[in-house]
């Protein structure tokens, strides 16, 4: 199991390592798709500039010349920005082109064309232009620039919202965009195979087992997949009705939600309910903190929901790996090792964005890394999940299959009690109608029987103790011939056989045996009481002995009903009966599980022999002295 774990963890760091190449190289484009050497970008300090305005205003020397593609214009939150350029004629001789700011997360965008410097024109976005419902949007926006006569073609993108201010624009042919597209929902979709794959599997857990870890988690992907599908632009593809405004309030939502809910995830996963109280209320403290927070900044602040995630996101990710690791330290496991590697990428993923910030990264490149985070993150939980759930279904199946045992082992306790009471029974009836000369021998068939009751209840005491019946084994062996060991149980069980109109026949042997005695009785006792059910009035039942290859073997044989081949398979089973007599009724099928259960404890050779209708013949071996 622990290999198939480092096996899996393997798999699923080679799928991030190929997404994130993925990513690379469908984000990657030629430098002559790039416009970031040929735009002028403009503040709109007011936010009510027109296009006019807007371009003429970039004409000027004040406009911002960028130097090089990802460069941060302006901080987040900032007023909006106008980027304006000439398409060259090289560029208009390609028409039809597709313009995309890939950015998927950028929440308000805005693109103006102008003709041979005519009125300007909004152009609606792709997605709005040529509409094919459900799946058919995009990642990023997309506008289409159709091809046309004129030349001289001007352009104005308007971005306003809580992003920092940057321009990552690009002109591709439907061709070149579709390319890039289809890669990058490749990798997207490489990457949840994951994440999806291990859900689906926790999924099947849920029908069987009350498990709240496997439920949070469960919540916890598909807030991770709210999430990631909002960073990557994957909502806006499947589901282009949506804006990027009502996109990024689901995406920075989820986010939120799965902070606090990754706190519950916790507790329940380290049980700290039961094991670390005081962590698990200061562990409550914090979720009801979070909360207050989480909501004050939806209702009064919702601009700068994004830091508070950020600054939250990296305190909740470093707290939750000190408590991971202390975890880890008093119960080291490689669930809890697992555990501790989701914080730790998630934490890792905070200081990616910390650095993006600072070092002016390609905008897709932490984008793609925040979605890979969240992918990793979601399978990491989700196996541990998993990991967690399988051990307490093997702890549970184990404890059924104990209880199973053990109830099999009191039945049969029972039934084998039962036995020596039965003789007890019928000789004390016997001696209410017997005449005065057969009371002696009466009362030695019951002297005998209440010997087996104590030899059986001694017995008992062993378990009593607490010791497993799986492994319960005879230590004291008696030293005593086969005929002092067998004869008594003969006369125990004499009177029921007449009761039955059987014959009981024994044949004696005076070979002396080392065998623990109380167990060989109840063994031979299972045997003689099942011959005497299945024979008929009027049949008879031998017990007796043969020295065989350094052993002696015990043979009890009778011409009763007898056995098929798929009785004989089966008759060892726990409460199998064969046919439908008033005694078979009256009994729980357990003689035969008994005597195989106690041969099996002593190691004890056994064979059976039957042919249905005319008889059965079974014996065990035992060791000569």
């Amino acid at each position: 199991m622990v290999e198939f774990c480092r096996a899996f963890i393997k798999i699923c760091f080679c799928f991030t390592c190929c997404g994130f190449l993925g990513f690379t190289v469908a984000a990657t484009v030629t430098e002559d798709a790039e416009l970031w050497q040929s735009l002028r970008v403009v503040p709109d300090l007011s936010g009510n500039l027109t296009p006019e305005q807007a371009w003429q205003r970039s004409q000027g020397h004040h406009s911002i010349r960028l130097t090089h593609a990802s460069q941060v214009v302006a901080p987040a939150n900032s007023d909006p920005h106008w980027a304006a350029w000439r398409m060259n004629s090289a560029a208009a001789a390609k028409l039809p082109l597709w313009l995309s700011l890939q950015s998927p997360t950028q929440d308000h965008s805005e693109l103006w064309i102008r003709f041979e410097n005519g009125p300007w024109q909004w152009q609606a976005p792709l997605h709005e232009v040529a509409s094919l419902g459900w799946g058919s949007g995009q990642l990023f926006p997309t506008w289409p620039i159709y091809d046309t006569t004129f030349r001289h073609i001007d352009l104005l993108v308007r971005i306003e919202g809580v992003n920092r201010v940057q321009f990552p624009l690009v002109l591709q042919t439907p061709q070149q965009f579709m390319q890039q597209h289809l890669k990058l929902c490749l990798m997207i979709g490489l990457v949840l195979s994951a994440p999806v794959l291990v859900t689906l599997y926790a999924l099947t857990f849920l029908s069987v087992l009350t498990s709240r870890t496997l439920r949070w988690f469960v919540l916890l992907v598909v807030l991770e997949l709210v999430s990631a599908s909002w960073v990557c632009g994957l909502m806006n593809l499947l589901w282009p009705e949506i804006t990027r405004v009502q996109a990024a309030w689901w995406g920075q939502t989820a986010y939120g939600v799965l902070f606090g809910v990754s706190i519950y995830h916790a507790q329940s996963f380290m049980q700290t309910d039961k094991h670390h109280p005081r962590m698990h209320l200061a562990l409550h403290l914090a979720a009801g903190v979070w909360w207050v927070v989480l909501f004050m900044c939806i209702y009064i602040s919702p601009h700068n929901l994004r830091s508070v995630l950020l600054f939250g996101g990296s305190l909740h990710a470093l707290i939750l790996l000190f408590i991971s690791l202390w975890f880890y330290c008093q119960r080291q496991s490689l669930n809890a090792a697992v555990f501790v590697s989701v914080w730790l990428v998630y934490l890792l993923g905070m200081q990616v964005y910390w650095l993006f910030r600072s070092m002016e990264w390609p905008l897709i490149t932490t984008l793609g890394a925040h979605f890979l985070q969240g992918a990793v993150v979601a399978t990491l939980l989700g196996w541990s999940a998993c990991m967690q759930v399988i051990h307490q279904r093997n702890q549970l199946n184990l404890e059924m299959h104990i209880s199973r045992e053990r109830g099999r082992w009191f039945a049969a306790a029972h039934h084998d009690l039962w036995q020596p009471m039965q003789s007890l029974l019928l000789y004390a009836k016997a001696m209410l109608y017997a005449a005065p000369h057969r009371y002696p021998k009466l009362q030695a068939g019951m002297h005998l029987a209440s010997q087996s009751v104590d030899d059986f209840m001694d017995y008992l005491r062993f378990w009593s103790d607490g010791i497993d019946t799986e492994s319960l084994k005879p230590v004291i062996n008696d030293l005593l011939t086969a005929d002092a060991l067998l004869r008594p149980l003969v006369e125990e069980m004499r009177l029921l056989a007449e009761q039955q109109h059987v014959m009981l026949r024994f044949r004696p042997s005076y070979c002396q045996v080392s065998v623990e005695s109380t167990q060989v009785r109840r063994m031979v006792r299972n045997l003689l009481n099942n011959a005497l059910r299945y024979t008929q009035a009027g049949g008879s039942v031998l017990l007796g002995c043969r020295k065989q290859s350094g052993r002696l073997w015990i043979w009890c044989m009778d011409n009763g009903s007898g056995m098929s081949t798929a009785q004989v398979n089966a008759c060892f089973e726990a409460f199998t009966q064969f046919g439908k007599t008033e005694q078979s009724m009256r009994t729980l099928g357990l003689g035969l599980y008994s005597f195989r259960h106690l041969a099996e404890q002593m190691q004890f050779k056994v064979q059976l022999k039957s042919q249905l209708g005319k008889g059965t013949m079974i014996g065990f071996a035992v060791p000569l002295a």
